[in-house]
């Protein structure tokens, strides 16, 4: 990072003329969601976003969110930053990469998550689990000195696999992957600032205190895993989450300065330092206004104060409502799904009906089928079908025989002539045979009414118009498992009014942001957050960023935690800083 240099004069000059340029911000139904109406205020606020010459805290086009500083991808510098200062820098989580394209640096996360990759599909079978706890880094003043321990210095949290276990151990008699995970880790903590507070506030030097870096690789994280939560189990720092991503990739949503829950407070075994430093920084940050979210460039790095945001997985797929959530009275009003709705309804009734059911006129109007459908199943008949409807008929036989005979009338002759030739396949109607002098009888068993399903699916086989409903069926189970419904899509095909389109959002349309998850406490209300304005309801952000389909969301996280002596095992709580053993 470059250079940074911060008085208390210059700060507060910075906040004033960011809180001139703020605008007020949305808290209307449509905050939270992911495709709210636009109108000129937020357009506005669009604006002031994507701005590159507004304040800090909003971002560029080009790299949206990615630091409120905009600073650089290396470690800051200037240590004449108090702790405080440094600390207030970091309330906004930091987005940077890791390392630049075939850089050491980057090259080797991309190593490092591709062995990891390899080694749990080898290991495991059938279900993998989302998380594994890869081991623990004891930080030494003397920081290159730091060495990778395996994951039992603590009891693994709920929900962490033990990446580390005797018969699956994803690192064994791997030294060099050992030593890379570390010198990344390290890369990493100098890059989010956090080495440089701990080096001011010389916590590493506190001979009462270890500070240890917990790394977890996610192989996988679910994407409807959506709710608020903090990292921590009440003496975590900070959180990185380093991304193996090779495209941008939506980051985590979060919350600046949640409110304070007293219960979490108390049950915090934080560093005196550090929390002193924390009172000090909450202090002077604002109530929020806004869940943010962060936009990570190829191999990203998210990195923040863990005990001053909640987080959640970006809540990211849901841009529209499900079409299953929308009442079926809307959506018929949708001529082509009107159309999808018949195919697939008819069909799976040609396909599991029995053949003996029978079906009136009306049956089929009821269930949509269009007049000329209706009129050939009930009027219409091929060549083809009275061949196959006839060959064992004796009524028949007998007619063939009058002509054979040349004893038939004129009519006769030609009806079984029609039905005799094999060179094309004709349709007659019922009209026609009728003029031909077929008795009534005989009319009858050709166009039975009401039809029995034996001879539905006899007048379908080969038919073109129901070979494209059966593809209309297949789209239809595929759009109502998959699909999603835009709000201005239901205005515009004018399927719903505006209002009602609202409602139905405002009702369906959450991620559940009501509640947020501690591991100290457990859940906890979340009240405020429905009237945070949500960044990625902003249909500007949408249009700027489309995260497309990514196989797997791997990442590490490193917590950096500040731990007494008294809660570690004695081998680490060892008053001397010499470098551990790998094991």
């Amino acid at each position: 990072m470059r250079a940074l240099k911060i008085n208390n004069q210059a700060r507060k000059k910075e906040q004033d003329k960011t809180r001139e340029n703020k605008i007020p911000l949305r808290n209307d139904l449509e905050n939270d969601s992911d495709v709210m109406e636009v109108d000129e205020q937020s357009d506005t606020l669009s604006k002031e976003i994507f701005s590159s010459n507004k304040g800090k805290e909003r971002g560029t086009e080009e790299g949206i969110f990615e630091n409120r500083n905009n600073l650089e991808n290396s470690s800051i510098t200037n240590l004449q930053l108090n702790p405080v200062q440094l600390l207030s820098e970091m309330a906004e989580p930091r987005i940077n990469t890791i390392g630049t394209e075939g850089s050491l640096e980057r090259n080797r996360q991309i190593e490092i998550m591709k062995y990891l990759n390899e080694q749990v599909i080898s290991k495991y079978f059938g279900s993998i689990p989302e998380v594994f706890r890869i081991g623990s880094l004891v930080l030494s003043p003397e920081i290159e000195k730091s060495q990778l321990r395996s994951s039992n210095m603590f009891s693994i949290p709920a929900g962490i696999t033990n990446g580390r276990s005797f018969d699956k151990d994803l690192l064994r008699n791997n030294d060099e992957m050992k030593n890379n995970i570390r010198d990344n880790v390290l890369e990493t903590l100098k890059r989010s600032g956090q080495l440089d507070y701990l080096n001011t506030t010389k916590l590493l030097n506190d001979k009462d205190w270890r500070i240890v870096v917990d790394i977890d690789f996610y192989y996988d994280r679910p994407k409807g895993k959506v709710v608020f939560h903090k990292d921590t189990v009440g003496r975590t720092m900070f959180v990185n989450l380093n991304f193996n991503n090779d495209i941008d990739i939506l980051g985590p949503e979060y919350i600046v300065n949640p409110p304070i829950i007293p219960d979490h407070i108390n049950k915090r075994r934080l560093h005196p330092t550090f929390e002193q430093n924390l009172k000090d920084v909450t202090s002077g940050l604002e109530e929020p206004t806004e869940i943010k979210v962060a936009i990570v460039k190829p191999f990203g790095i998210v990195s923040f104060v863990d005990e001053l945001i909640h987080h959640s997985s970006p809540y990211r797929d849901h841009r529209g409502i499900p079409i299953s959530l929308v009442p079926m009275e809307i959506l018929l009003r949708n001529s082509e799904f009107r159309k999808m709705k018949v195919a697939n309804d008819f069909t799976n009734l040609v396909v599991n009906a029995l053949p003996n059911k029978t079906f009136s006129n009306n049956d089929l109007q009821q269930m949509g089928l269009e007049p000329h459908q209706i009129h050939y199943l009930f009027n219409s008949i091929t060549n083809f079908q009275m061949r196959s409807l006839l060959h064992n008929n004796e009524e028949y036989k007998r007619l063939k025989g009058l002509v054979e005979n040349s004893t038939a009338d004129a009519g006769v002759r030609q009806f079984i002539g029609l039905v005799e030739d094999t060179s094309n396949i004709s349709i007659y109607e019922k009209e026609y045979l009728k003029e031909l002098g077929l008795f009534p009888d005989q009319i009858n068993f050709l166009f039975p009414n009401p039809i029995p399903m034996e001879r539905i699916r006899l007048k379908l086989n080969g038919n073109v118009e129901y070979e494209q409903m059966t593809q209309q069926a297949k789209q239809y189970e595929q759009f109502m498992s998959n699909g999603f419904l835009r709000k201005e899509q239901l205005i515009t095909e004018k399927l719903m009014s505006e209002d009602e389109a609202n409602a139905l959002f405002d009702k369906y349309n959450k991620p559940d942001f009501s509640k947020a998850k501690l591991a100290t406490v457990g859940d906890i209300a979340l009240p405020q957050a429905g009237t945070l304005t949500r960044q990625m309801s902003n249909r500007n952000l949408l249009a700027a960023f489309k995260e497309p389909r990514i196989e797997k969301r791997q990442f590490f996280r490193t917590w950096v935690q500040a731990v007494h002596i008294s809660e570690l095992p004695a081998l680490v709580a060892d008053t001397g800083f010499s470098p551990f053993n790998v094991v």
